[in-house]
């Protein structure tokens, strides 16, 4: 194990605390590489409330450096990613509020889904599984799969396990390209458009259905194969089509910005928006 990968295991196991990505930082200058500031910025970030007067200046470097730097910085977002997951999983209470179609409807919604992950998948089942369909998983979702669990607790009733999202997805055809991207959506957004959708949407291939964050009106898929492989799409019968713009939950605001996301930026949103608005269930004695 390199000196790098023992930093790297020191900042995943403590994720929440800024010291040991500082120190790494500090190690980083006597090496004379640039990803210091980078680990640093992001660290002035997360001290920062969300309408801080410094915060645009400071996401604006942050996505300069990641720029300059991504294939160097892209395997450290995604452990990092994985491990602030995890450690937000195990925040979820072992109960909470059921949910209320009531409740729902007057716009104060309960979590309906499971609460734990199931069981991961181990890597033998990911290899057979890549192998009958001719892909290999993207990145982020492979490793959630392998080290977070196999669907279970996730956006509306929850992630569907991998063989039920192959049966939900709109083809089991996972090796031919998607054939819609976010290049082709910012062109000529009209061409997604459907007068007329459907419930489920036409068998296109190299997608995989993931789960409803806003039933009816959004469901979620994966590119496994195209353009935007490891991004997710949203397809709305109520919205007519196709979009790049793939919500988490109904309180996922993240549409208006118009940015396409990653497995692990979807799911971990998802997860905050979870922790700041769903409470625990109340115990005997009236506390959370």
């Amino acid at each position: 194990m390199t000196t790098e990968d023992g930093f790297l295991r020191a900042i995943a196991f403590a994720i929440d605390d800024r010291l040991p990505r500082l120190v790494f930082a500090d190690w980083l200058d006597e090496q004379s590489d640039p990803r210091a500031e980078w680990l640093r910025v992001t660290c002035e970030l997360d001290e920062l409330g969300p309408k801080d007067s410094r915060r645009h200046a400071l996401e604006a470097r942050k996505q300069a450096l990641w720029d300059a730097h991504r294939d160097g910085l892209i395997g450290w977002e995604r452990q990092f990613a994985l491990a602030r997951i995890q450690s937000k999983v195990a925040r979820i209470p072992a109960e909470v509020v059921p949910f209320d179609p009531a409740l729902h409807f007057r716009g104060e919604s309960h979590f309906r889904g499971p609460l734990y992950p199931n069981p991961a998948l181990r890597e033998a089942d990911l290899l057979a599984f890549e192998a009958e369909y001719r892909v290999t998983l993207p990145d982020e979702y492979r490793l959630f799969l392998r080290q977070v669990g196999n669907g279970g607790l996730g956006p509306g009733d929850g992630l569907l396990c991998l063989a039920d999202a192959v049966d939900r997805s709109p083809s089991r055809d996972l090796v031919t390209p998607f054939p819609f991207s976010i290049r082709q959506y910012r062109e000529d957004p009209d061409r997604f458009y459907q007068e007329q959708s459907t419930e489920e949407p036409q068998p296109w291939p190299g997608v995989l259905y993931l789960s409803a964050p806003h039933e009816v009106y959004e469901y979620a898929y994966l590119v496994i194969t195209g353009e935007d492989r490891g991004m997710m799409w949203g397809y709305g019968p109520t919205n007519c089509g196709w979009t790049p713009v793939c919500t988490s939950s109904e309180l996922d605001n993240e549409w208006a910005h118009g940015e396409l996301r990653g497995f692990f930026r979807w799911y971990e949103e998802w997860l905050d928006d979870w922790l700041d608005h769903y409470p625990p269930k109340p115990t005997a004695d009236g506390g959370g």
